[in-house]
């Protein structure tokens, strides 16, 4: 079967020569809902008669994000994640990170092979052990708990719109 693929970027972002061959792009903000909403045609609209959305966008997406940056990346989820289920979107697919589970890295004693499982409570962050690697990467605490955000926004709505839309992290 053939597919649509519709892309929402962020007009300040939009680079033409990045767009894969038969792709729609739709220039938007996912941060601002009521941007999204707009009469003349918000990003919202790209959702009709999806099937799927496939929710990649962070506002840094690398594990030295800000709170500031953090805060505006669970803006993007709480907007494509109702978006989509208020259009009808039938699967929504979250890229998560493992830095939502990184603190277990340096548990002591160290959790053994094949324990850490979604069983567990999260543990974000990642503590990298080169000073200078964590100097210039950063700890990944706020990163993660936007990642977390996202998850347990996925969740929630999941259990609120089964079967209609279900979610993937």
């Amino acid at each position: 079967p053939k597919y649509r693929v519709s892309l929402i970027e962020h007009p300040q972002f939009f680079n033409t020569s990045k767009v894969p061959p038969g792709a729609h792009v739709t220039k938007g903000d996912v941060g601002n809902i009521e941007s999204g909403l707009s009469p003349d045609g918000g990003w919202v609209n790209s959702f009709d008669d999806a099937d799927a959305v496939i929710h990649f966008s962070a506002v840094n997406p690398y594990p030295n994000a800000t709170w500031d940056q953090s805060a505006e990346s669970m803006d993007h989820c709480c907007n494509v994640f109702n978006a989509a289920c208020s259009r009808g979107v039938r699967r929504v697919i979250f890229a998560t990170t493992s830095h939502t589970m990184g603190g277990y890295k340096d548990v002591d004693p160290p959790l053994e092979a094949g324990t850490l499982g979604p069983d567990l409570p999260p543990k974000v962050g990642t503590k990298l052990l080169d000073p200078v690697a964590l100097e210039a990467s950063g700890d990944s605490v706020a990163y993660g708990a936007a990642k977390l955000c996202g998850e347990r926004l996925a969740a929630s709505l999941a259990a609120l719109h089964a079967p209609r839309t279900t979610f993937v992290c």
